[in-house]
């Protein structure tokens, strides 16, 4: 019998105490954080959403991805399920936010034991003894104080309301990755893993491929990020003003599919105008999608500072020097490649 993706991980994952990964952004991130703290104490198999996986026969957990789009998350009945934010997205596919959320609420009544949840996002609002919430304020059961954010991570104090208060140092950037960390520490709490050895596996944490990966050339810094939606854009922009506080930044973007683009326009066109300089790419617009209602020009009319840049004129990104270039988009490598290959490190241009 042929089975879908979902469908057959639904099934696998019934041999273990899984855990699932949900959330319209950060998943990737989250689940190799989590699989990372997991792997290097208890052990456990993992399915992440850059293709990268690994098979512990020996272990009882399994981490993974629970995407979703049209719903494909509802073939899962997990033990526990981290949810990062409820979102608008996938427009080609939900009418609007309360239908993500009402596919949220159906995925945590089917969680089997606990959902850590970001607490503004929580669509369940009566009280539910199967979600821990979390996040900046004290109102949420687990939360962050005593924020530190430097050019090498973050320090914070992690805060229960069951009075447990530890303090963490990991090399981490931009809030939208402390509150990943908050979830990932409170999964990792619940499996008996201590906060010792939860801090001490963080610290080897690199990252998944292809979000926040960084690239040094002789002229710039280069910074490869699937980044594509509005709010996705602007953690990465806070977490490299983090990381380069005195350096400009130059936003080379991709637009992901019509619908998307259409949907967020004046969203896309506020939050691009951060970058000090800007690049605005052909929209790719997916097997799924290959053609739509809004042009890359329209883009460009919304924010003057924007250029057009294709493959062919990648050579305008010679001009950069002692910068910081950001590639981002869920299809944007080949740009990033190009550059590397053809632009990076010549001497005279």
């Amino acid at each position: 019998k042929m089975m879908s993706y979902n469908e057959a991980l639904g099934k696998l994952i019934k041999n273990y105490r899984s855990i699932a990964v949900a959330g319209t952004h950060g998943k990737t991130t989250t689940a190799t954080m989590l699989s990372n703290v997991f792997g290097k104490t208890v052990g456990t198999s993992y399915l992440i959403g850059d293709g990268n996986g690994f098979c512990n026969k020996d272990s009882e957990y399994f981490v993974f991805e629970a995407c979703e789009y049209k719903r494909h998350f509802l073939a899962y009945h997990p033990t526990h399920a981290i949810i990062t934010n409820v979102d608008f997205d996938h427009v080609d596919y939900y009418k609007d936010l309360d239908d993500v959320k009402s596919a949220f609420i159906e995925f945590i009544n089917q969680t089997k034991e606990k959902v850590v949840i970001y607490g503004k996002d929580n669509p369940i609002k009566k009280p539910n003894d199967k979600i821990i919430t979390y996040g900046f304020e004290d109102t949420n059961d687990v939360y962050a104080k005593d924020i530190v954010k430097t050019s090498s991570g973050v320090e914070f104090t992690y805060c229960t309301k069951d009075n447990i208060e530890y303090r963490f140092s990991l090399p981490i950037y931009g809030e939208h990755n402390l509150l990943y960390a908050l979830a990932v520490i409170t999964v990792c709490l619940l499996e008996g893993i201590s906060l010792e050895d939860i801090e001490a596996q963080f610290k080897t944490y690199t990252g998944p491929k292809r979000r926040f990966e960084i690239i040094e050339t002789e002229n710039n810094i280069v910074i490869d990020d699937y980044a594509h939606h509005p709010i996705e854009i602007r953690g990465l922009f806070e977490m490299t003003k983090q990381k380069y506080p005195d350096k400009e930044l130059v936003a080379v973007f991709e637009p992901h599919t019509y619908s998307r683009t259409e949907r967020f326009l004046n969203e896309y066109a506020k939050v691009l105008d951060l970058f000090d300089y800007l690049h605005i790419c052909p929209i790719y617009g997916s097997p799924r999608e290959p053609k739509g209602n809004i042009t890359t020009e329209e883009i460009l009319a919304k924010i003057p500072k924007a250029e057009y840049l294709t493959m062919d004129t990648i050579s305008k990104l010679a001009k950069y020097k002692d910068k910081v270039i950001l590639f981002f988009g869920c299809a944007v490598a080949p740009y990033t490649k190009k550059y590397l290959e053809e632009v990076a490190n010549k001497k005279d241009h």
